[in-house]
């Protein structure tokens, strides 16, 4: 009687589960599918139109770091690099306020 009931509700809840998530999948999956092709198709579009031919650069960087194993000069740097070169390359203009912020939040304490 009850062992039948759990059970016959664990399946039911998983194949119910189950169609949810195939349901979730065919709206969210196929959406980015052609999201992401669309994207790759124009970065392709407005590489031909720069370069002159066609060119895939992100298959030259991964045929330079994968491909021929130069992915290991990458991350040689001493442990401060990241704070005197990196973060200074990475924010551009915004390294001002973002400095400003932090010392703000740090005052606050």
């Amino acid at each position: 009687g009850i062992m039948f009931c759990v059970r016959k509700f664990l399946v039911s809840s998983a194949l119910t589960m189950t169609h949810r998530w195939f349901g979730m999948l065919r709206y969210s999956f196929l959406p980015s599918v052609l999201c992401g092709l669309l994207g790759v198709g124009a970065s392709c579009l407005v590489d031909r139109y720069f370069y002159g031919f066609w060119a895939v650069p992100f298959l030259g960087s991964f045929h330079f770091n994968v491909i021929q194993g130069n992915g290991a000069l990458y991350g040689t740097h001493p442990f401060y690099w990241y704070i005197v070169a990196g973060l200074p390359a990475i924010s551009g203009i915004l390294l001002p306020f973002f400095c400003h912020e932090c010392i703000n939040i740090l005052s606050a304490f």
